[in-house]
């Protein structure tokens, strides 16, 4: 559902700011920085973050209301 939202991050070798997509944010996932190339290990605490953003983001849209009425 929200799997193409790009984040931004930060490259912990160059401190440049990169973007991607949650989809791209996994666990394991190797990820390489398109301005120092250097390849970016993602551990669990990020991919468990955007996990756990990507579900609060989902609870609060199913408690938006369904029907509004105009008055």
């Amino acid at each position: 559902m929200f799997s193409s939202i790009k984040l931004k991050y930060e490259c912990p070798f160059c401190s440049k700011e990169i973007s991607y997509t949650l989809k791209e944010l996994q666990k394991g996932r190797i990820l390489k920085c398109p301005h120092c190339g250097k390849e970016i290990q993602l551990e669990e605490s990020v991919s468990g973050s955007v996990q756990k953003m990507e579900n609060e983001v989902k609870d609060s849209l199913e408690n938006i209301p369904k029907k509004v009425t105009m008055k």
